[in-house]
């Protein structure tokens, strides 16, 4: 019987795993060639041609070069940072909100951006720019509604970083992803997640299943 409800355990352990590995962005980003990203709409040239230098699956958007931290501490690298100059990011989700209210949405970067919900532009700054920051217009949202996500964002030189906040009610900013306001994931409510390690997560707890039913006969 012992056996039987370790079993069940790590089935439900298993089970959990496999739901929750959905809860992230999915991030790409590309070495561009030196000179070509002067504009957001250059870079979305390049992120569409261009081969991939690395991807990240990251609970929140905070990235900067390691030298220093933006507004949020805590940033990370860019993905497969081979070049700090010329760098173009694309990272998307799905973000279902907990909290209904007034929210407002900020990315701080250096350089320029472009941020589209359900693909419509929302928020961009299309030059180059030292480290700031642009909101969105203020945006209703109610409990269960949802809404997709995508962010391009490219670096020219010097400095470079990248976060993504808001705002709820005309409260403090928080990363996007970091509180129970809104929830991310890298694939729509009610699809079928796509990354291996979900599917291998998904396969192994129906394995436990019959296993656990086998020995409770």
């Amino acid at each position: 019987m012992t056996n039987s409800n370790t079993l069940y355990v790590t089935c439900l352990t298993v089970c959990a795993l496999s739901i929750t590995a959905q809860a992230q962005f999915s991030v790409r980003g590309i070495d561009a060639p030196a000179g070509s990203t002067n504009d957001i709409n250059q870079a979305e040239t390049l992120l569409a041609s261009q081969p991939t230098a690395g991807t990240d699956s990251p609970a929140v958007i905070n990235y900067f070069d390691g030298a220093i931290d933006a507004t949020f501490p805590g940033g990370t690298l860019f993905p497969g940072l081979g070049n700090t100059e010329y760098y173009a990011l694309d990272a998307t989700g799905f973000l279902t909100f907990n909290t209904a209210g007034s929210y407002v949405f900020r990315v701080n970067s250096d350089d320029g951006f472009r941020l589209r919900f359900d693909g419509n532009v929302v928020s961009e700054f299309v030059n180059a720019r030292a480290p700031g920051f642009t909101d969105t217009a203020p945006i209703l949202f109610s409990v269960g509604s949802t809404t997709s996500l995508r962010l391009t964002y490219f670096e020219q030189a010097g400095g470079d970083e990248v976060e993504l906040s808001y705002s709820l009610n005309g409260g403090p900013q928080a990363l996007v992803g970091s509180s129970n306001d809104i929830t991310v994931r890298a694939v729509a409510t009610g699809t079928v997640p796509e990354p291996a390690t979900t599917v291998g997560l998904l396969g192994l707890s129906m394995a436990a299943m019959l296993v656990f039913r086998n020995r409770c006969r």
